[in-house]
């Protein structure tokens, strides 16, 4: 999704054709590749040749201390990949020289030559990771570590009588189709003590605000945006799945967001909530992307009883590699593969899924009893639900936390939570990709 002020003015000089190698390094820059300098380097040959004709700027007064914002990249990439065109990608370098990012110095015309540099500083890893503690301990219901975390207050924000699910608003995103990105595709009918979540600027901010911690290649897997609620502190918070209402993207995953979670009583985003509950879902994309599998995936709306047996099929068929029904079986070399023979199979015959009973209760009663057999291997209590969660409760740590030293109990966070597991934080360092997303999602926190 694009979120380019409509006051932009920069242009495309007439007939100019923006070399091949300009958006090659754009591309290079947005999977951080390259640095902001050699990419600068690009912009500054287009106003240097004419291509880019950029008008005379005001700046906003802004020192540029914010950074350069996600979405920027992300047009970049998009832009590289002919997913959005020429004048939508250089509306963000507007952007950028507009809020004083970046600046153009003109040199004398004898010279010419045009310079542009970069003016936001770079965070210290202290300070990145001191924001990172306060994300993750208000992630983990610990709210006394920042002002700006948000209790949890049943009394204050729960609506009452919703008994399911409920829909309010769904939008087509990142499709591939320049233009019809954010495409609203429906607004049900809500009653009205939820309309003010019905709010389209709110759903593009809480879209806004996943963008800007999501890299490229977890983004371009997303086709659907969905805001759902089961009320506040509900069983969902957010999900993400195979497939949503159109049958041409059945390969993409949807994301759903409960608002009444994200931004309780309709009011400002918990962006400390928000945003570790956005890295575990990204987590999910990752692990369950048919990348990731033989896409032997069960779709069809079927009874527990029947989803157990097709399970316990498909499973066998699977063996010894693990089967999940949301992606089917998974790769030998898959994340999520590699996770669970390391961490899951000595547990997993005392393990139970949820539709395995025919009541939610009965599952978190059984659960409960292997979560206090299994406590020191998990990161969390919500890890114990199932593999999936696992990793992606694992996988969030991995990105909030410090790089632990050891993988035994002298792991800080095990004294913190009462909870260890090390070794599961450990697991994700030996993939230099996902190293490479901890950094993107933490520069941009």
């Amino acid at each position: 999704m694009l979120f380019v002020p409509p006051s932009m003015s920069t242009t495309l000089a007439q007939d100019s054709e923006i070399p091949a190698w300009i958006k090659n390094n754009a591309g290079w820059w947005a999977d951080g590749q390259i640095d902001d300098s050699s990419f600068l380097q690009g912009i500054q040959y287009l106003i240097k040749e004419g291509i880019m004709v950029i008008p005379p700027t005001e700046t906003s007064g802004s020192s540029g201390s914010e950074g350069v914002p996600a979405w920027i990249k992300n047009n970049a990439g998009w832009w590289a990949d002919g997913q959005i065109d020429d004048n939508s990608f250089i509306s963000g370098i507007q952007y950028l020289i507009k809020s004083g990012i970046i600046v153009v110095v003109e040199q004398e015309k004898t010279s010419n030559t045009t310079t542009i540099t970069a003016t936001h500083p770079t965070a210290t890893d202290n300070e990145i990771q001191k924001l990172a503690d306060e994300y993750l301990d208000c992630f983990m219901g610990y709210t006394d570590n920042s002002p700006r975390c948000l209790a949890y207050d049943e009394d204050k924000y729960v609506i009452g009588g919703i008994e399911e699910q409920i829909f309010i608003s769904g939008y087509q995103v990142f499709d591939g189709c320049p233009g019809c990105d954010w495409q609203n595709d429906y607004h049900d009918t809500v009653d009205v003590k939820l309309e003010k979540f019905q709010d389209e600027d709110l759903h593009k901010q809480l879209f806004d605000m996943y963008v800007s911690i999501t890299p490229k290649q977890i983004l371009d897997e997303v086709a659907y945006f969905e805001i759902a609620t089961d009320d506040y502190g509900g069983l969902v918070a957010a999900e993400v799945g195979l497939g949503g209402w159109d049958g041409d993207l059945r390969e993409k995953f949807y994301l759903l967001v409960d608002p009444l979670d994200m931004a309780p009583g309709g009011g400002s985003i918990d962006e400390q909530f928000h945003k570790p509950t956005m890295i575990h879902e990204n987590a999910h994309i990752l692990s369950l992307s048919l990348s990731q599998s033989n896409g032997d995936w069960i779709s069809a709306d079927v009874s527990n009883t029947e989803l157990v047996e097709i399970v316990q099929e498909k499973a066998a068929a699977c063996a010894p590699n693990y089967y999940d029904d949301v992606t089917g079986c998974m790769n030998s070399n898959s994340y999520l593969n590699l996770f669970f023979q390391e961490f899951w199979v000595d547990i997993y015959p005392s393990f139970k899924w949820f539709y395995e009973f025919d009541d939610y209760d009965k599952f978190e009663s059984h659960n409960n009893l292997f979560l206090k057999k299994y406590e020191t291997q998990f990161v969390t209590p919500y890890a114990a639900t199932n593999p999936d969660e696992d990793f992606a409760e694992s996988f969030t740590v991995f990105v909030l936390h410090e790089k632990p030293i050891k993988s035994t109990t002298e792991f800080p966070i095990c004294m913190k939570f009462n909870l260890c597991a090390g070794q599961k934080i450990l697991f994700f360092y030996d993939f230099p990709e996902l190293v490479e997303i901890r950094d993107f999602i933490r520069s941009n926190l």
